[in-house]
């Protein structure tokens, strides 16, 4: 790529920009890197660490008999305790990593045994961009000449590739689609079904799924060519000790995870299992009726039931709620997705007793249920008889897991991420944050879901150092109570809980009284002074006389660092943590394709805010042309900052994901032929080389809980209202709601109200006049189309203002196309945005 050019950056505090690599007349501004990896992407944080499963051998390596899974039993109910009182939980109690890596073995013993898993193929999937065999952009990435989306071209009135280039570039597509289409003639089994329960292949050939020497095993390729096929199980709980065992049980085995959120919709799960063939489900025994629910709706579907009620009876009868309750977005579950589901569904391996009557459901539907403690013995069995399954562990390109993301926009789309990726993203919280400081002396509170990349990426991180992990007692309300038991050193979290915490110390400290409250204010704000001018977090009078006494309240006194992630966090409450607490709060950014994380701010840099700092050693960064939003990579200011370029934040390195399963359309749009990853965040460098994220590209923004929304969608359904013309939906990445601005229709408010005997020569005068009224039934207009186009309690408007002047072309709100001019709309109502948003208490 070349060297670095000098810049103001300083080390691990920004990146750098790499000299020749940009091409600002066509929109790509340079690529930007760590400081450390401007001569080569790094792809591990330890040598001899390529996979997760080599972590998990270095963690015991290190710290065979130190404590390494904390669990906290539930207490039983005193005699004078009330029905509904809140359940209690003891001391954690430990298991050794030696004592880990034995049950490790004997799961993955018995898994093998019983041929547990389901093999999942994806023909379609493109190569993967990096090849870990040889720590390098994979050749057919590497000869791809520098790739622009068409729009963003014509939009800057540049000049597309070459002929010969362009030529080149079909030429490639045109080879790999043959390799594609072979791959799929002589190796794709006839039905995907035929492969899950282990019947011949198109071919003739026996495929390898059924017994117990089979695997689909490591791969010998390392994944540079086209198509994808892995060995599977999936699994639905909160985090525990038996779902770590369980994953690392597979990672010896080369099978990979399918993790669910234990929120699912029994649409979304169904959905999900169908499009991966799951064979076998390890679930939580709370959890348990959520997947018998999602096989009797197939199981309905399938005989030619109404697949909507099928779904709705189940979620009912599993207590989930009505259908598209939690993070069930699938607007519609195919047939195909309903048949394979119904086929390949076979077994439940449940944490947890369950009842007869939850057994009984799941053996109506032909669910076999067993139990992880009889799985476990099966497994000790076999081993104590010198019976041991042979490990054949994952290489660095084999599939890790198959994340799903929340589908706001459709259905879930599975992101195929592998071994080499997350070690890869573990790699920068390691080496950038932590700076390499993570001993077996740390202690880690589970709680951000498995489910989820960045908890995902922690652990291997956690794990190849041997840290302490204790999991939550399953509540977030009892967090706290968890925290004062565990007192970790190192507190990853997201934005909600760091709030919640924040408050609760700030609401002790008003209530402490007039001297300990005055103390509080008079320390906070002497070392907030002392935080904004100079980064330092520490004070020997004010720690030793306020804070060193705070801090136990939260379980946090031993703390050395926090992470927040997941969504932005905001600078109010950064400032108030690192304060309080006297430990560098990093910010990291990233998202599922990227395997979670890609920047992260330093511990040399705790004097700034609204920025995600640097990009991972693993990680390199660019900026590409959006003009549809007036951002443009050679832009040298935003909103009165300086800046170093705006644009469409684009990635590429070791941490990106293999496509997206089975939509090999989606895969496209995503990434470039040029191994780029297209964020759709909209982000500008500042003067020191950082990352601000300014917006979205796909005008699609995410709310505090983390949740994405896509506002045209949801306008369109506003719209449908009959009083309502136009509508501008409004979210704030701090905030958990959304709102919105909406233009009623002129002539059916006159219609309204005339029907309603209401006076008015205008619809401005009834506008005027009758207020209330109007804003009543557009109120009630709007939830109704909501509830019919079946939008999620997120997406909606919880608050929203009248504008009575129609948006068009003339006065600057509509483009030629008439389509709604997003940045102009958020200037012009930004404070009745903020005006509603203090309505709502936000």
């Amino acid at each position: 790529m070349g060297n670095a050019t000098s810049t103001e950056a300083r080390p691990d505090v920004g990146a750098r920009a790499m000299e020749g690599t940009e091409d600002l007349s066509r929109g790509s501004g340079p690529v930007w890197r760590h400081h450390s990896a401007h001569a080569g992407l790094k792809k591990a944080a330890h040598d001899g660490v390529g996979t997760v499963f080599e972590a998990f051998e270095q963690g015991v390596r290190i710290a065979a008999d130190r404590p390494f899974l904390g669990t906290r039993d539930r207490l039983p109910a005193a005699e004078d305790d009330a029905a509904d009182a809140a359940p209690k939980f003891g001391d954690y109690a430990w298991t050794t990593y030696a004592e880990a890596k034995e049950m490790r073995d004997a799961i993955a013993t018995a898994l093998v045994a019983r041929d547990m898993s389901c093999v999942v193929e994806d023909p379609d999937m493109p190569p993967a961009v990096w090849d870990f065999s040889k720590n390098a952009l994979a050749e057919h990435v590497a000869a791809e000449p520098m790739w622009i989306p068409e729009e963003t071209l014509s939009d800057l009135g540049a000049a597309a590739p070459a002929a010969a280039t362009a030529a080149k570039s079909a030429a490639a597509a045109a080879a790999t689609g043959a390799a594609t289409g072979a791959a799929t003639a002589s190796a794709a089994p006839a039905s995907y079904l035929d492969v899950a329960s282990g019947a011949a292949a198109a071919d003739g050939s026996a495929a390898a799924v059924g017994g117990a020497s089979s695997s689909a095993g490591p791969s010998a390729s390392p994944g540079t060519s086209p198509g994808v096929r892995f060995r599977a199980v999936a699994s639905i709980s909160k985090n525990r000790a038996e779902l770590i065992l369980l994953n690392h049980a597979c990672y010896r085995q080369a099978w990979a995870m399918v993790p669910l959120y234990d929120t699912l919709g029994p649409d979304a799960m169904l959905h999900i299992l169908g499009l991966t063939g799951t064979r076998t489900v390890f679930a939580a025994g709370e959890d348990a009726p959520k997947v018998i629910a999602a096989k009797e709706a197939a199981v309905a579907r399938s005989a030619g039931s109404a697949g909507s009620a099928g779904a709705e009876a189940a979620a009912a009868s599993s207590g989930g709620g009505p259908a598209g309750s939690g993070h069930d977005h699938v607007s519609e579950v195919s047939d195909a997705d309903a048949a394979r589901c119904a086929e390949s569904l076979t077994t439940i391996v449940s944490f947890d007793p369950l009842s007869d009557d939850v057994v009984a459901r799941a053996s109506a539907v032909r669910i076999s249920v067993l139990f992880w403690t009889d799985i476990l013995a099966e497994g000790r069995a076999a081993v104590k008889a010198a019976a041991p399954v042979m490990a054949t562990p994952a290489k660095p390109w084999d599939v890790e897991c198959v994340c799903f993301t929340s589908g706001t926009t459709g259905v879930p789309k599975g992101v195929v991420l592998t071994h080499g990726a997350v070690v890869a993203a573990a790699a920068g919280p390691e080496t950038l944050g932590l700076k390499g400081e993570m001993t077996v002396d740390d202690v880690y509170l589970s709680y951000l879901p498995y489910a989820h990349l960045f908890g995902r990426v922690l652990h291997c991180a956690l794990i190849a150092n041997g840290v302490q992990i204790g999991f939550y007692s399953g509540d977030a309300r009892r967090i706290v109570d968890d925290l004062t038991r565990l007192r970790p050193t190192l507190f990853p979290s997201v934005p909600r809980l760091f709030n919640r915490i924040k408050d609760r110390l700030l609401s002790q400290a008003a209530a402490a009284g007039t001297v300990k409250s005055a103390a509080f204010a008079a320390g906070l704000s002497a070392k907030l002074a002392n935080l904004r001018a100079d980064g330092t977090i520490s004070h020997s009078f004010w720690d030793w006389l306020v804070f060193d006494a705070v801090k136990p309240r939260v379980g946090l006194d031993r703390v050395r660092y926090m992470l927040t992630g997941s969504a932005p966090m905001a600078g109010e409450t950064l400032e108030t943590l690192r304060a309080v607490f006297g430990v560098p709060v990093l910010e990291g950014y990233g998202q599922t394709e990227d395997a979670g994380a890609a920047f992260m701010t330093s511990t040399d840099d705790q004097a700034t805010t609204g920025h995600v700092g640097t990009c991972f050693p693993s990680v390199e960064a660019k900026l590409v042309s959006v003009p549809a939003l007036d951002m443009r990579v050679s832009d040298t200011s935003h909103n009165g900052m300086p800046c170093r370029g705006r644009g469409e934040v684009w990635m590429r390195g070791p941490v990106l994901f293999r496509g997206y399963l089975r939509q090999p359309a989606k895969t496209r749009e995503t990434l470039t032929p040029d191994g780029w990853l297209r964020t759709g965040d909209v982000g500008m460098w500042d003067s020191e080389g950082r990352l601000r994220i300014i917006g979205r590209a796909k005008q699609q923004f995410k709310l505090q809980q983390g949740e994405y929304v896509a506002p045209e969608k949801v306008e369109g359904v506003y719209c449908n209202a009959p009083l309502v013309q136009q509508c501008f939906l409004y979210g704030d990445s701090l905030k958990s709601h959304c709102v919105a601005v909406v233009v009623p229709d002129h002539e059916a408010v006159l219609a309204w109200a005339k029907a309603k005997g209401l006076r008015g020569e205008t619809a401005e005068d009834v506008m005027r006049d009758h207020k209330e009224a109007l804003r009543s039934e557009l109120g009630a207009q709007m939830k109704a189309a909501g509830k019919e186009a079946g939008i999620k309690g997120f997406e909606r408007a919880a608050a929203f203002r009248v504008e009575p002047v129609p948006w068009d072309v003339d006065n600057g709100m509509l483009t030629p196309t008439f389509k709604l001019k997003r940045p102009i709309a958020e200037r012009k109502y930004k404070d009745i945005c903020t005006e509603m948003y203090k309505e709502l208490g936000e």
